[in-house]
């Protein structure tokens, strides 16, 4: 049951570090295109960030529960990671590599790396708390 509460805790950890990211990229980086267009991409983030931390928050405590092992938590981490990496890959074969970084940056660090963020965050609290009861 600490494992869970530890997933909770670790939910809202990474929710605010994908917030955080979010908020950041769209500070810092300057609007190449119309402002409407710089906006749909941190609307896109944050939602993004809305799904995937109560999705990672609840997969990850509900593996933790039935199967606090370490290879449990690899496993649910990569089933999380897998619709990001199809997303990825789909736009690639659709539009191509992004070639302009200061266009297609922001999008793509609110779109992707905040949804891995989530999970990487969230599954390496996990990783480190299982780690730690496991005795050597």
């Amino acid at each position: 049951m600490r494992l869970v509460a530890v997933a909770l805790v670790g939910g809202v950890l990474s929710y605010a570090l994908a917030y955080a990211l979010v908020a950041a990229v769209s500070l810092l980086f300057p609007c190449v295109d119309s402002q409407s267009a710089c906006r749909l991409g941190d609307l896109i983030g944050y939602g993004l960030i809305a799904l995937y931390a109560p999705l990672a928050t609840v997969t990850f405590a509900i593996v933790s529960w039935r199967a606090p092992n370490e290879r449990a938590l690899s496993h649910a981490a990569l089933a999380l990671l897998a619709p990001i990496a199809a997303m990825l890959l789909y736009g690639v074969l659709t539009i191509g590599f992004p070639t302009d970084p200061m266009r297609d940056g922001p999008d793509l660090l609110s779109g992707v790396t905040a949804p891995t963020l989530i999970v990487v965050v969230q599954w390496a609290i996990l990783r480190a708390s299982v780690m730690r009861a496991i005795p050597a």
